[in-house]
Parts: structure tokens; sequence; C-alpha cells
């Protein structure tokens, strides 16, 4: 991913359906984004990836030698989200994501001014439905 996208540094990167945090923390150590956020709908996997988050800052020095976080989490559902305004990198596993929350992602990815890919689990012919 890191080579296909030019994910880098000055990276803003959210993951949609962040489970248990391991793209976003992965992301924040290599290569070091400006910032990653996961967001999860699930309150048991959102509450697991602020375990994990925390039990990486502990043992990972990348992390924990930062003048302020640059990986986050946070419960909610994307629909919500109108916009990714800041946004350069979209991931998502989106192995159960209904049609409408794929439409909502897709019209704020097209929508953003700063995002510049959009990584899926599917491949695209299986996500293009119209």
């Amino acid at each position: 991913m890191i080579a296909k996208t030019g994910l880098n540094e000055e990276s803003v990167f959210i993951d949609i359906g962040a489970g248990l945090g391991k793209p976003s923390m992965h992301v924040a150590i290599f290569p070091g984004v400006k910032f990653s956020l996961g967001i999860e709908i699930m309150p048991v996997r959102w509450q697991l990836s602020l375990l994990n988050l925390q039990a990486a800052i502990s043992g990972c020095d990348k992390l924990k030698n930062r003048s302020k976080p640059n990986v986050a989490f946070t419960q909610g559902d994307i629909t919500e989200i109108n916009a990714f305004k800041v946004l350069t990198h979209i991931y998502q596993y989106d192995i159960a994501f209904p049609p409408a929350v794929m439409k909502s992602i897709a019209e704020s990815f097209n929508t953003s001014t700063t995002a510049k890919y959009l990584i899926s689990y599917h491949k695209p012919r299986t996500i293009i439905w119209e």
C-alpha cells in the first residue's frame, strides 16, 4: 500500500471499519503518517482498539516518544461524516459494508479536495453496482 499510494509522513489516513485497529497503528509507525484515525461502528471492537493502542504505545518507541499522538480511534458511523476534508488516504475493510455505506463513502471521497486514494478490501468489480 505504501509503494502504490505514496503513503508518507505527510499523509492523513483513515481506517473505516477499524476493528481492532491494526492498519491505523501500522501506518502510524511506518511510514509514520501525520495522523491516522480508525473509526469503528461496533462499541466492543472500538473499545478493543483503544486497549490495543495503549499496549502499542507502551511497547513501541516510535509511538511512545512522539510529542503528540499520531493515531486515534473513535466509535461512530462513517455515513454521518459529510466530508473527508483533510484526509489523503481512505482505507476500508468493507467486507460487510451494506451498499448504502459504500455509496456514502464513495460520495465523500469523490467530493473531497484532499483525498487521493480510496483503498478497498474488495476488487473494483465487486463494489460497482450501478
